[in-house]
Formats: structure tokens, sequence, C-alpha cells
């Protein structure tokens, strides 16, 4: 590279580092023409159009050289009014012009002019991994075991450079990807691997919060289970998607598809391998345990970074008889072309593909109906009837008739005071039961279902409760909104949660994480009863559709430890004060505790509880801290001696 181009890329990184460029910056974006000039580059012809930017060949006004072609990604124009649209691209830039790696896509200059914003970067002559996956599903040709792992452990290169790149000061960057899936990754004439699009990255330094908050862009079917949840991220959740993207090159389908988005959501959340079990007979054992260790939903248990995840890869590797590497992959892209043409024609394999057939024709019915609903919806007022109270699942619609409680073991039952029923989640949680806990209090009752002590449907008939009043409640829908998209139910089976992803009203992610959030309320709301009965019957199983929220009983109830009485915290504390506790902490995490419960958690565990008790300020830390301590007590967690 010149020096006066090196001067740029610096000049260039500084004035991102500084935010120079924003949504401000882009008043009027005039578009882009061919063989127009776009700053310090002549742009040619168009390679290929997203859904965010296009891609032209270009090349520098000076003559300056890159070492190579270059092409211009530019924002599209319609999207450069958006001030989180273009802090993407510029969050893109701030990343990418920082990264130097063979697997990695260089980008080398950033551009802002009255054209719009772009990145310069280098030409990778060659299909991406989308396009040659398609192929070789239409043509029923398998990639080896061996070139999955080499074009994975390639990858892998790419993320351990990543997460671990730092400033010129050596503070971490602590880049996660965030989208790593077949599209971002690409394949050279020459065999070479390479990561790209690092545009719906983040950065730990320099951010404060996520650029769009509650929002993942993502493409659901390659997202991790913390993605899916809205958890804070970290490296592993790269390798989680990285192992979506092995898997489907061992199995030659899509490992999470579903007729609806939020039903490929859901099956990210619990990493349902339902598919891999079904169709990866063939994966040897041992590659097929790396596999299934990448992909597990419990980030603990999955690799706990790239570079380890490809250090087993790369051993498995050397256990092989086949030979692969650069040349073998180059010959399967040569391979693919002789057999249905070029590659790199930018048509995407269509969904058929490898999502299956069923799914297909599933997907198309479900966009029929929903246009039928969408014009419902445009002329839809307020329903005169009253929808039925008892709440069902808004995904779903059918309402069977529920089986008798009868049918179970009855194995408690009681009046309902304060703090009655936290105990009773406690112990639900804690002896890992399955069957019915059924509340009644004056008119209102709540039913939730459990399955090996983790709530799986909660049924109830408080008004309040409704997915949609819950909705306007928390100023998601407007009521005019909801009244709507009541009136406009029918073409949508009865099923509100589907209208509304339907009509546009709610992404799938947000409603998936809504509906997750009103489960949980509702059996929040009912810790707070303190009149009533309960039964818990043992044996009864959910009779109600239902979606798998993979929801868990412990967090819940961190988050209903107010309704805990203050008498019986008092009471308990003077009777075990005195007393050693034995805590497990891996069991800790899985009750969300804020980092300063778990701190006094510690005390108490080097100690006794009264002086863990002793070495707190405030009156509000000894009751939270008392609270947590029994909770962990009625669940078999805190043991007392």
């Amino acid at each position: 590279m010149g020096a006066m181009v090196q001067a740029r890329s610096v000049a260039c990184q500084t004035d991102i580092r500084c935010g120079m460029y924003d949504a401000c910056t882009v008043k009027h974006v005039l578009p882009i023409a061919k063989h127009r000039a776009a700053g310090n580059y002549v742009v040619g012809e168009r390679m290929a159009s997203g859904g965010m930017a296009e891609v032209f060949h270009a090349k520098a006004v000076n003559g300056a050289s890159f070492g190579g072609p270059i092409v211009l990604k530019q924002m599209r124009p319609e999207l450069a009014t958006s001030k989180e649209l273009v802090a993407m691209f510029v969050e893109e830039a701030r990343i990418s012009t920082r990264l130097d790696h063979p697997n990695i896509v260089k980008v080398h200059d950033f551009e802002a002019t009255d054209r719009g914003l772009f990145l310069v970067m280098e030409m990778v002559d060659g299909p991406d991994l989308l396009a040659v996956l398609g192929r070789c599903a239409k043509i029923a040709h398998a990639i080896e075991p061996e070139l999955a792992v080499y074009i994975a452990c390639h990858v892998l290169e790419a993320l351990d450079y990543a997460h671990g790149a730092a400033l010129p000061t050596g503070q971490l960057l602590q880049v996660i990807h965030r989208d790593v899936s077949p599209s971002n990754i690409l394949i050279t004439r020459r065999g070479q691997v390479k990561l790209a699009d690092f545009g719906i990255a983040r950065m730990t330094y320099g951010r404060t919060n996520e650029l769009a908050s509650g929002t993942l862009k993502g493409k659901f079917g390659y997202m991790s289970p913390e993605q899916v949840r809205g958890d804070e991220l970290d490296a592993r959740s790269d390798v989680f998607s990285l192992g979506v993207v092995l898997a489907e090159m061992l199995i030659m389908r899509r490992l999470f598809s579903a007729p609806s988005d939020v039903d490929v959501l859901l099956m990210v959340r619990r990493a349902d391998l339902s598919r891999l079990d079904r169709c990866g007979a063939h994966i040897p054992p041992a590659l097929q345990a790396i596999v299934r260790k990448a992909l597990s939903a419990d980030r603990e248990i999955r690799y706990s970074s790239a570079d380890e995840l490809r250090n087993d890869l790369a051993d498995w590797l050397a256990t092989s008889t086949h030979r692969t590497g650069a040349a073998r992959l180059a010959g399967l892209v040569r391979e693919l072309e002789r057999a249905g043409g070029p590659l790199c024609t930018w048509a995407k394999p269509t969904d058929s593909t490898m999502s299956g057939s069923e799914t297909v024709i599933a997907r198309r019915a479900a966009s029929e109906s929903a246009e039928i609903g969408r014009i419902a919806f445009a002329r839809a007022r307020r329903p005169s009837a009253v929808p039925e109270p008892v709440l069902l699942a808004p995904f779903h619609a059918a309402t069977p008739v529920p089986r008798a409680p009868s049918q179970g073991t009855a194995s408690s039952a009681g009046d309902l005071e304060a703090g009655t029923v936290i105990d009773v989640l406690c112990e639900i949680a804690r002896d890992k039961r399955s069957g019915l806990l059924a509340l009644q209090s004056g008119e209102h009752f709540k039913e939730a279902y459990f399955a090996e002590g983790q709530p799986v449907f909660v049924r109830c008939n408080v008004a309040e409760d409704r997915f949609g009043e819950y909705l306007v409640r928390r100023k998601v829908l407007t009521r005019d909104q909801l009244d709507r998209a009541l009136g406009a139910l029918e073409h949508f089976d009865g099923r509100l949660g589907t209208a509304l992803v339907s009509l546009g009203l709610l992404h799938p992610i947000e409603a998936l994480r809504l509906l997750s959030e009103q489960v949980a309320n509702k059996l929040i709301g009912a810790c707070a009863w303190t009149k009533g009965r309960y039964e818990l019957v043992d044996g009864v199983e959910n009779p109600w559709p239902a979606l798998s929220l993979g929801l868990q009983t412990r967090p819940i109830v961190t988050r209903a430890l107010s309704t805990v009485p203050h008498d019986r915290l008092v009471t308990w504390m003077q009777s075990v004060r005195d007393l050693h506790a034995r805590i497990d902490f891996d069991a800790v995490r899985s009750f969300d505790f804020e980092p300063t419960i778990v701190d006094g958690l510690r005390l108490m565990a080097n100690g006794t509880i009264d002086r863990a008790m002793d070495r707190l300020s405030t009156a509000g830390a000894r009751w939270h801290l008392t609270a947590a301590a029994y909770v962990l007590w009625r669940s078999g967690v805190l043991e007392l001696a």
C-alpha cells in the first residue's frame, strides 16, 4: 500500500473512532451510477445486492494499489437516513479496518460522500458457502466431513483472531461477529476461506449499549440460544453459530428449519438437534461429539473459545486417513460449476434446496394467510364480543379438553398465605417435579404445568395476564392496534401472537421474548397471592397447545423474592444464624442473582450466616441476602450445619 493510501486509511480509522460519520452527515444520498466517481474511487458493474448494501466493482482514481482488485460496498441509499442503520454500517467500518487476517475479508478504506457511505474491500474471487451448499443440495453432492472441518477450522481461525483483537494500547476490542452464517463465509477459487460482513458485530470497547436495544439482526437459524434470549454475548455465541454451519455442511440440511420464524427461534433457543439426530448417523462418532459440544444450549458446557473448538477439530482431522486442504476445496468449487454453471451469479439458492419441501409449503401457506389477514387488519374494527377470558398460548389455536387433575397423584394441598406459592415453586424445582400446580383465589385461578421442575405452560383467567393486555401495558402495542388485531384473528386461526408477527406489529424475536416474560410474570404474580387454595398434583401432563419457551423455575423464584414475608425471614434467620452454610455455586448460577447477592453468598459460605450479615452495611442488603439464602435453602442448594 502506498504512503498516501496508508495515511488515508489511518486518518479514516481515526475519524471513525471519533464518531465523525453518523446519520447526521447523510442528509441526502444520490443514487450511484456506473462509471461515476464515489469519493476517490470509480464505480463499475454491480456485483451483488443485499438487504442493507450493494457491492460494485471499483478502482482507485489515483491508481493506488491495494495488492489486488477491490470492490465498493455501498449502503443502500434508501436506508441512509436511518441513524440506527448508518450506525451499524459505520460500526462495520470501525471494526473491519482494524482487522488484518488472511481468513477475514480485508477492508482497506471507508468513504462518506454525497453519494453515500462506502467500504473499500478486497475482491474475493469465488462464491459464498451458501451458494456452495445450495448447489451441493441441488445435485445431491455431499461434502466430505474432512473438507467441512477444514472450512470450519479456517473460520475459527478468523473468529479467534477477531475475538482477541486489540488496540495499539493493548486494550482488547472483544469483537463478537454475531452473524456467522454460510452467506458470510467466502470460498476463493484457490481454496481459501474468508469470513466477511462484520456489519452487526459489536465491540465491547467503546460501546456502552447495543446498537439496537433488544433487537438482533442475525439470521434466525444461525443465532445462538443466548442471542434469542437477549442475554449478554461473548465469544461462545459465535462458537455456537459456527457449530450450526458445520452441522449443516455435514448433514446437507438446515439444522433449524420450521414453517415460521418463531418456531425457528424456539428450536434455536432450546438447541433442538432433532435434525442432526435424524440425518447425522453417517458422521464419525468423534466428530459428532465435537459438533454436539459446540451446539450445547448451555454455554458453560459449550467450547469456551473458537481456538478450543478449532484445536479439537484439527486433532480429529489429523486422525483421518483422507487428505484435504485448499486444493481439494478449490476442486470442489470447480466440480460444482461444471455440474451446474457459475456459482457467482449472485442468485441465492431457493428455500427448498436445504429447508425441505414440507417446510417451504407450510411457509408459503402461512404467507398467503398472512396477506389476507393484513387486509382484514386494515379494515378491522374493535370486536363486538369480549374474548373468552381463559388464556391460551398466543401462537396456538385449538383448545382441547384438559385432563382432570384426578389423573395424577395429589402430593400436597392447602390454604394460600403469604409466601406459600414461592415455597411450592422452590419445592418443584428442587425435586424436579412434573405435574400441575392449581391455584384459586376468589374468582381467579391459575394452572401451571411443569416438566422436570420447569414451567411448560400457565393457564389463567386473570384479564391483566392476557398477552394482548400485557403488550398494551408494556406500551409495545397501542389499544387501537390490539383491537384491530383481535378483529382480524379469524384469519390467523385465532392466534394473537401469530397475527401480531404476521402483521408486522411484532418482530419474531421480540414476540418470543415478550411471550416468555408474560408467562413468567403469570407465576410471579401468583407468588403474591395470599388468600385461596393450592393443589400440587404429580403426573399430570400439559394438555394445552403451547410453545416450548425453555423457561426455568429458579429465575422466576428470584424475580419473586419480594413476596417472601418479612416475618418468615426473621424467624428463619434467628434459627440458623449461628450455622455454617454449604452452597452449591454451580446451581446458584441458574437463579440469576445480582452480583452483589452472589458476593454475599460467598461471604456466607466462608463462615457463619451471622458473620456474613455483619459485613453488610444496609438493612436492604441484609434483607435481600437473607431472602436469597432462604430460597436457596428451600431449593436444596444451600445446606446448613
